[in-house]
């Protein structure tokens, strides 16, 4: 996406709920107008390099890349401030909740011992077979052959980590269906707040061809207000 394409649309995605400015998508909400107030700045800074008669060619490059090096900065802090971080503890906070809602195992030795048969029969499974079997016991509410499998952390080098996580969100969504939507909702805030923050970042450093990791660097070194910066 182009900063021209942002800065007169916006984000062409963003949350679909209302939700008040706290929750996960109000703060989605709050990132991408953040995101989009520094991308009108940094434009912003770039006309007045290019209106100024008194900066040679190279000069304007120069003032540019300076004002880049102060978006870059910017949109980097907004990716660690509150709002960001709300979102991410969020998601946190609804996969625990999730967690919990799934019963445990009676923390017994006969209950040990089941779920080891279990895990014998399936690392006799390929690949295959051990997703088929993981997914009918979701969808069965099996949960020995569930926890036989949470239960062992060196077992989960068998599957990857998000087989596993879909799994149990299958388990999840027929069981707590309210908790399962929560989920969603927090995962995709998240994911939407991280693509603003990098298409933002991606949009600045493609309009004056410069890196990121060049654009940081510039704005670590220059002195304060060099080349009509943006505020941060």
């Amino acid at each position: 996406m182009t900063l021209a394409a942002l800065i007169k649309h916006g984000f062409p995605y963003g949350p679909t709920d209302g939700g008040d400015q706290d929750s996960a998508a109000g703060l989605t909400r709050r990132i991408q107008a953040g995101a989009l107030g520094i991308l009108r700045t940094f434009a912003q800074a770039l006309a007045t390099a290019d209106a100024n008669g008194d900066l040679t060619f190279e000069g304007k490059g120069k003032a540019k890349r300076a004002a880049a090096g102060e978006a870059v900065a910017a949109l980097k802090e907004l990716s660690g401030g509150t709002a960001a971080g709300n979102v991410a503890e969020k998601l946190k906070r609804a996969e625990e909740a999730l967690d919990r809602s799934l019963p445990g195992d009676t923390d017994s030795p006969a209950q040990a011992i089941r779920e080891m048969e279990v895990r014998q029969l399936l690392s006799a499974m390929d690949k295959t077979q051990l997703h088929a079997a993981l997914r009918r016991a979701a969808a069965e509410g099996d949960m020995l052959v569930i926890n036989a499998v949470r239960n062992a952390p060196a077992f989960l080098q068998y599957l990857p980590k998000d087989t596993m996580t879909a799994i149990i969100g299958e388990l999840i969504a027929r069981r707590s269906p309210a908790q399962a939507e929560a989920l969603d909702i927090a995962r995709d805030a998240k994911g939407m707040a991280d693509k603003t923050l990098a298409d933002s970042i991606g949009a600045v450093t493609s309009t004056v061809d410069i890196d990121p990791d060049t654009a940081t660097r510039i704005r670590a070194t220059a002195p304060d207000n060099a080349g009509g910066g943006v505020a941060a």
